[in-house]
């Protein structure tokens, strides 16, 4: 695969910002081929938003979750990555946080949703809904996310077991971030629960570790810059020792797919092209899905 030259950040985007970019109610209805449009849904007193981004000649999907949207540069619904889409063999569906509209300062939440709600339920059946018209197998989806986001993408995996996913520098328990925004989002979303209660009452949604048993049956495309020392030390090997892998790199054996890689950014810089580039032939090293993958679900 000819490697693709991504942008240097993976900026996110207000919807705000595409003026272009028609805006529809979506009730199930076929999605054009030809246009990019927003859909908006309205779901048990959540609004769902999505960016549609067609690419016909592609029988595969890729569903991109947000990290922190930055509340003081972008108002909701936010979107990441929408300036790479060219770059991904497949179409793209990108997802806002449905919580960000729940507190003007909240800019990260994991796509957990609140004490009421799990909003990847919904997310899904979107997801599966538009699979169903556009006629691309579930085993053609990956979802693709980084920090925040990369919880989200892998988390999806035990709500669609068919699909992969690719996660860059993510966070695998919420609650074990050093980031103030656990509390603020603990505050909004759970009525101000510690860390700890939270952890103890919500650990489907807040915890990868407890979800252990089911994601080492789905196909995983771990992306690891080793110079995130708080990730790679907190979050990356303690998801690799509960997986029962070293933490080594493994590109070729298994479901879970390791590639580690250094970028003096640290945290806040994107996935470097080389590295996108490895991922995207590890994803579709078959047509249409890698046929080397343990067989899953």
């Amino acid at each position: 695969m000819k490697q693709k030259k991504v942008p240097s950040n993976s900026g996110k985007i207000s919807l705000n910002d595409l003026k272009d970019v028609r805006q529809v109610e979506y009730h199930g209805d076929t999605l054009p081929d030809d246009e990019a449009i927003a859909l908006k849904v309205s779901e048990a007193g959540f609004t769902f938003d999505f960016l549609w981004r067609p690419a016909p000649s592609r029988n595969a999907l890729f569903v991109f979750f947000s990290g922190d949207a930055i509340r003081s540069k972008n108002d909701p619904p936010v979107f990441q990555r929408w300036s790479w889409a060219r770059h991904f063999p497949g179409n793209c569906l990108f997802v806002s946080d449905p919580s960000l509209y729940l507190d003007k300062g909240l800019g990260l939440a994991w796509y957990g949703g609140t004490s009421r709600i799990d909003p990847l339920d919904i997310i899904s059946r979107v997801i599966r809904r538009i699979c169903d018209q556009k006629r691309i197998p579930i085993a053609n989806v990956f979802s693709y996310g980084s920090s925040g986001g990369g919880f989200a993408a892998l988390r999806l995996l035990t709500v669609i077991e068919e699909m992969g996913a690719i996660a860059i520098n993510p966070q695998t328990v919420v609650t074990n971030y050093r980031n103030g925004m656990v509390e603020k989002y603990l505050r909004v979303c759970f009525g101000g629960l510690s860390r700890q209660e939270a952890l103890d009452q919500y650990p489907e949604r807040l915890s990868l570790l407890h979800h252990i048993e089911a994601l080492k049956r789905r196909r995983i495309i771990y992306l690891q810059n080793v110079q995130d020392e708080h990730h790679y030390d907190v979050h990356y090997l303690p998801f690799c020792k509960a997986m029962g892998c070293d933490p080594e790199a493994n590109e070729s054996d298994g479901n879970f797919r390791r590639l580690l890689f250094a970028h003096e950014g640290g945290h806040a810089k994107a996935e470097t092209p080389e590295v996108f580039a490895k991922a995207m032939q590890i994803a579709f090293s078959s047509d249409p899905a890698p046929s080397n993958w343990t067989e899953f679900g």
